[in-house]
């Protein structure tokens, strides 16, 4: 219903909408990325879908690995516990930040579910790597009528469309932090001297063009500290704005190799350490970091 209102409403004259309605099917998740391969451009893609169980519009940025589905799709296909493709979350590139003002019924989320909602979501963001361009992507999950009314979801969707194509042109700076956890619950960090500001961080530093985000923090602690490390996974994004600059922070859970701590050189760093868990939040990390730390104190002893 909210689809057909769209259609009927006048898109500014510098945006040329398209609309297409999905089945809820392996087929209908994977039909745009196929639509890139055969040569189509779209500057930017927003799939909608129904969440019966959300009270407020979410702005998805984040699609899983993963596929857990409660119920068939509509073929009847019904998988459960499953890996997609073993490549691990990944995160649209459009930096919502700068040009979204929340309130109570419309938030930014990273939990597109795991049905064929995050499928199709996740197949999109792939279209854009096979193109080797920025994501430009997210998926809006819908709360029901009884929540919004249709006329106020139409509306709301319809500004989130426009203020999205603004986004766009928005540039943001992509850059990677190292989060490492011991056995013993330890959390590792870097001390960091600058003319400017100085204190504890995650380490890592900016993503070079056509690396990927683990390709990137295995360079930056290579290039600063000597370690050598095996990225994981990537735990979140963080957005924040340095000097008129928005930034894109992503962290990344890490192992260590046996001896690697050994063979550290604080090539820019004054000292390292490792933080008990229960005095993470209190620690005094630089001000970007502690929003890090906090989020870890929360996932922690599953990140």
């Amino acid at each position: 219903m909210v689809v057909e209102q769209l259609q009927l409403l006048e898109s500014p004259s510098s945006i040329e909408m398209q609309f297409k309605i999905l089945p809820v099917t392996e087929s209908g998740a994977s039909d745009t990325r196929f639509r890139m391969e055969q040569g189509e451009n779209f500057d930017i893609v927003i799939h909608l879908g129904l969440c019966e169980s959300c009270e407020e519009i979410r702005i998805e940025t984040r699609a899983t690995d993963s596929l857990q589905m409660r119920i068939p799709d509509n073929e009847g296909r019904q998988i459960l516990n499953s890996i997609i493709d073993g490549k691990g979350s990944i995160y649209s590139d459009l930096p919502l930040h700068k040009v979204f003002q929340r309130d109570e019924y419309l938030i930014e989320s990273i939990d597109a579910g795991s049905f064929v909602c995050n499928e199709t979501f996740r197949q999109t963001l792939l279209g854009y790597d096979d193109q080797q361009k920025r994501k430009h992507c997210v998926f809006i999950h819908l709360p029901s009528e009884h929540i919004l009314s249709i006329e106020e979801l139409t509306s709301r969707t319809f500004e989130v469309i426009k203020t999205l194509a603004e986004a766009i042109n928005v540039k943001t700076i992509p850059v990677v932090a190292l989060a490492v956890v011991s056995s013993s619950g330890e959390c590792f960090a870097a001390y960091r001297v600058e003319s400017t500001i100085s204190g504890w961080e995650f380490p890592g530093g900016k993503i070079e063009k056509g690396e990927s985000i683990h390709q990137a923090i295995e360079r930056e602690c290579k290039e600063e500290l000597n370690l050598e490390i095996q990225p994981q996974k990537t735990l979140g994004r963080w957005d924040y704005q340095i000097k008129g600059k928005w930034y894109s922070l992503f962290l990344v859970k890490s192992d260590l190799p046996e001896g690697s701590m050994e063979q550290i050189e604080l090539r820019e760093h004054e000292k390292v350490t490792w933080v008990a868990l229960d005095e993470i939040v209190e620690f005094d990390w630089l001000p970007h970091d502690r929003d890090m730390a906090r989020y870890l104190s929360r996932i922690i002893p599953n990140p």
